[in-house]
């Protein structure tokens, strides 16, 4: 069964972000994970959510915890 894990947060330095994601998405593919959706412009419905959002699928949890 697929696994996910969902990520909210913001990002306080711009370019060091740039390279954590250039180092960060070819551990995910790795693992078999696919990026369901990456960036910010989420609405939110409550709270004071982060100006990013991040949501990785995982072919099973075992996958997801691997990684």
């Amino acid at each position: 069964m697929a696994s996910y894990l969902i990520a909210n947060y913001n990002v306080n330095n711009s370019e060091g972000y740039g390279a954590y994601v250039a180092a960060v998405v070819p551990t995910i593919v790795a693992h078999g994970g696919k990026i369901l959706v990456a960036g910010t412009g989420s609405t939110p419905e409550e709270g004071n959510p982060g100006g990013v959002t991040v949501v990785l699928e995982f072919l099973t949890r075992e996958a997801l915890h691997a990684w």
